[in-house]
């Protein structure tokens, strides 16, 4: 092929666009005017047939550390979300949660399909439908983490982590509160464990560590099959009851921490009466948030149909509250056994009752998005309380927000969860248990 101009002359004489002799080490330009000869080894505007062949494989190489159309689409969808302002399942509510999905997409297809679950179920219930492509996406993402807890170099990452806390969420939008969890959690608390243990828990965005830990902790107070270790506490007190924008954060450590206790507690009352004690009265301590403003953010005039009249910070503030009230009447339940039916411990019983009753008012104005913030906390109040009005009008507040069947599948997740925590022989030896896991999975579990 041929070639264009080309020049054969050092840099100094180049620039002066002077003739150059080529002479080496120095030319006699550059030697006479005392100049710095980088000598005549530059060819430029010259073409060879391979040129274009190179930038194409470099073309070639570029596309490949581009996202794919999978990731990007993905990662799209789920920013739509995020961005779209008063929609019913409003993910927004879970602060900077959902906005660390994006960047991550690219270097876990685990996660990218979890996250694809989550953006189809949002867009299923949106239309008030479940879809069959939702529950395909959902299939497939929990497919994905089963297939890599087989590769124990991956198994415990964050990512891997954010998978498996989607694919719970899924599940509980979906299916409602028949879906297990228990191995989730498992796996959710192994990969913290492990993180704490080998000093890499800092590669968890705090906004994950705070989503985490309400959900396995909560879980933990009802479920004997699952026990915190001694890191678990330390990681509750280093990310709750810290001051956040002048406020506290979602959860307070008080309730979390009694929370995490509670299976210690329900294993023999009368050796915790102390601490059970303690715990009670801190919590009843504490502010109620709305003090007597209770029902400002809502109107009898207020029209259902345009459901977002509470503002954010409010929708913090009472998810805290009915998670107070939760962990109150769990303590005041195990109080109930050691202490016997005192006038004070039932009034104080029927408060809760009364007051997630009041609390669910509210927050069931909001549409569904409540379906991920009351029931549960109700669940736990009906499990702790006696039989008299207050837990009645609980039952039927609980019935009467769900028109679906769910508020009896609500009810009868209450009455089990009794069932648990008054059965002895589930919390005897709950001090000495460890983490179990089937036989597939122990070749992954933390040293």
């Amino acid at each position: 092929m041929g070639r264009g101009p080309y020049a054969r002359r050092c840099d100094q004489c180049r620039e002066a666009k002077k003739k150059c002799d080529q002479a080496k080490p120095s030319c006699e330009r550059c030697t006479r005017l005392a100049l710095k000869c980088t000598g005549a080894n530059v060819q430029r505007y010259k073409f060879v047939q391979s040129q274009f062949e190179a930038a194409q494989e470099q073309f070639a190489l570029t596309l490949r550390r581009n996202p794919s159309p999978e990731y990007m689409v993905v990662a799209q969808s789920l920013l739509s979300i995020i961005e779209t302002p008063g929609l019913p399942y409003d993910i927004t509510c879970s602060g900077r949660f959902f906005s660390q999905f994006p960047q991550r997409l690219d270097s876990s297809r685990t996660l990218t399909s979890a996250v694809s679950a989550m953006v189809e179920t949002h867009r299923s219930l949106h239309n008030r439908q479940v879809t069959r492509t939702a529950l395909t996406h959902h299939n497939s993402a929990v497919g994905a983490v089963r297939s890599i807890l087989e590769t124990p170099s991956e198994a415990y990452s964050v990512q891997t982590a954010c998978a498996i806390y989607l694919i719970m969420i899924c599940q509980e939008l979906l299916y409602g509160p028949v879906a297990p969890t228990t191995q989730h959690i498992r796996m959710l608390l192994m990969i913290l464990h492990k993180a704490n243990v080998e000093g890499w828990l800092q590669e968890f965005d705090t906004s994950m560590i705070e989503s985490f830990l309400p959900v396995s902790t909560f879980e933990m107070s009802l479920n004997p099959d699952l026990k915190p270790d001694h890191g678990f506490y330390d990681l509750l007190t280093q990310y709750y009851g810290r001051p956040h924008n002048d406020k506290e954060i979602v959860c307070d450590s008080i309730e979390m921490v009694a929370f995490a206790q509670m299976p210690r507690f329900n294993s023999n009352p009368k050796k915790y009466h102390a601490q059970i004690s303690s715990a009670y009265e801190l919590l009843k301590s504490e502010p109620v948030p709305f003090q007597n403003d209770f029902n400002r953010p809502f109107t009898e005039t207020a029209p259902l149909k345009n459901p977002i009249n509470i503002t954010y910070s409010d929708m913090l503030l009472l998810g805290a509250y009915t998670t107070r009230l939760a962990g109150g009447a769990l303590l005041n339940r195990l109080l109930r056994k050691v202490d016997g039916c005192t006038i004070q411990l039932v009034a104080e019983m029927n408060f809760y009752c009364d007051e997630i009753v009041r609390a669910s008012q509210l927050v069931f104005n909001f549409g569904p998005l409540a379906m991920g913030l009351m029931p549960q906390n109700m669940s736990v109040v009906l499990a702790s309380s006696e039989d008299g009005a207050s837990k009645l009008n609980l039952e039927t507040a609980m019935l009467g927000y769900f028109n679906d069947g769910r508020g009896m599948i609500w009810v009868e997740k209450g009455r089990k969860m009794r069932r648990k925590m008054d059965d002895p022989s589930l919390w005897q030896d709950i001090d000495q248990r460890s983490y179990h896991l089937p036989a597939r999975q122990k070749m992954i579990m933390p040293s």
